[in-house]
């Protein structure tokens, strides 16, 4: 899903594609731009985490568009494949309070038709249980 563009004013991607999820959304991506609009070349992801809980609207900022990233990239697979349900979790977890609603809102405004109808759940999990999770589902595609 990293490299689905969603943006064509966005960011150049390391993939050639301009504003892929991963060019927006990644924690490299969030960081450099908090560094970029407050002009803290010092600042590592913690401190660019800190600022936006501390409601600096440049830290906010990066944060909220990249949760509408990956909302619209989640709604694009969403109406492409048609899945029952989508599970959102993983890395990134200690910051779904600063991204969920932006996720969460994007994804309602950009799926379409029975899409729509299609929940989205924000589940943060440790990454083992997500993992594990993900294989069970593969198995279970292969051995009906």
């Amino acid at each position: 899903m990293g490299h689905i563009s969603v943006d064509p004013a966005g960011p150049r991607c390391h993939c050639g594609t301009v504003g892929c999820v991963e060019a927006i959304a990644s924690t490299k991506a969030i960081l450099d731009s908090v560094r970029r609009d407050t002009g803290r070349s010092d600042l590592d992801f913690d401190g660019a985490v800190r600022l936006a809980r501390e409601g600096d609207r440049a830290a906010w900022g990066a944060f909220a568009r990249a949760g509408h990233a990956i909302g619209v990239g989640i709604a694009n697979l969403v109406n492409l494949v048609g899945p029952e349900r989508v599970v959102v979790t993983g890395e990134g977890l200690d910051t779904y309070d600063l991204l969920g609603v932006h996720i969460t809102e994007a994804y309602a405004a950009h799926c379409f038709k029975a899409a729509a109808r299609c929940p989205l759940v924000l589940r943060p999990l440790p990454w083992e249980v997500w993992a594990r999770s993900a294989a069970v589902i593969g198995i279970q595609a292969l051995f009906p």
